[in-house]
């Protein structure tokens, strides 16, 4: 039995024997490399934004950064695009041809125009990849009221303003108040009516709450004239300006004044 075997493997392998073993192994390592090259990662990006989110007051200007970064050596030419809802204004720094070899960082400006809450979206494409990133809005504001509108000042007397100040979606934080009575446009006549004070000048509002301050407005000035200018009682527009300090756009709340 033994040198039987012996004997059969002393014979030459057939030629069609040796041609099928060469292409199963052909195809088993052609299987292997495919699946390697089916597992193998893509050339990719990813987006990334900075700040995450942004809580602003309405009217007040906003940014952020999508930052860029190549995957798996990927190397094109991108586009960009921002979606963002009615009540925001938004603008980025370059939309298209940009191009990315490591990483790049687009620029975007946010502009909230009315309370409520919204959800600015980042889309950049390349070819056929398009990723998208979104950055939720918190958009907080003042709401100002005044009583009595308008106040009524006999002359020679004084009269009171009642602002009040609510907060609106969640808004809390340290307001600033001033008031003062606009000139006239006349070049030979100045109003003597003018704001004695405003008290508080300044206030903490919490959320959910209100404030009040009251405007003093003086019409007691005796009405007198010089040379070639007089000044005279007149019925007149107080201009308050609320501010939130850091935020250079003030709220402005008008309380008119009859005398």
């Amino acid at each position: 039995m033994f040198g039987e075997v012996i004997e059969m493997m002393k014979k030459p392998i057939p030629l069609w024997v040796v041609l099928i073993v060469l292409i199963v192994v052909a195809s088993v390592v052609a299987g292997f490399v495919f699946v390697a090259n089916l597992l193998m990662p893509k050339p990719d990006f990813e987006l990334n934004a900075s700040p995450k989110s942004e809580t602003l007051l309405a009217h007040e200007d906003g940014s952020f950064d999508v930052g860029v970064t190549s995957l798996n050596n990927f190397t094109g030419i991108l586009s960009a695009s921002v979606n963002h809802p009615s009540g925001v204004s938004t603008s980025l720094s370059v939309p298209d041809a940009i191009p990315l070899y490591h990483s790049v960082t687009i620029h975007f400006q946010v502009s909230p125009l009315v309370v409520g809450n919204y959800s600015v979206t980042v889309v950049v494409v390349s070819g056929k990849i398009s990723h998208s990133v979104s950055v939720p809005y918190v958009v907080e504001g003042l709401l100002i009221s005044s009583s009595p509108n308008p106040l009524n000042i006999l002359y020679g007397f004084r009269g009171n303003e009642t602002l009040t100040i609510a907060g609106q979606n969640g808004f809390s934080g340290n307001v600033t108040l001033g008031a003062s009575v606009p000139s006239l446009t006349s070049s030979t006549a100045l109003n003597s009516v003018f704001v004695a004070g405003v008290f508080p000048t300044s206030a903490q509002l919490t959320r959910d709450r209100t404030i009040t301050a009251t405007i003093v407005v003086d019409a007691t000035t005796q009405d007198w004239c010089g040379a070639n200018l007089c000044y005279a009682a007149q019925s007149s527009d107080v201009s308050v300006g609320i501010g939130v300090p850091g935020i250079p756009s003030p709220y402005d709340q008008y309380a008119s004044e009859r005398l």
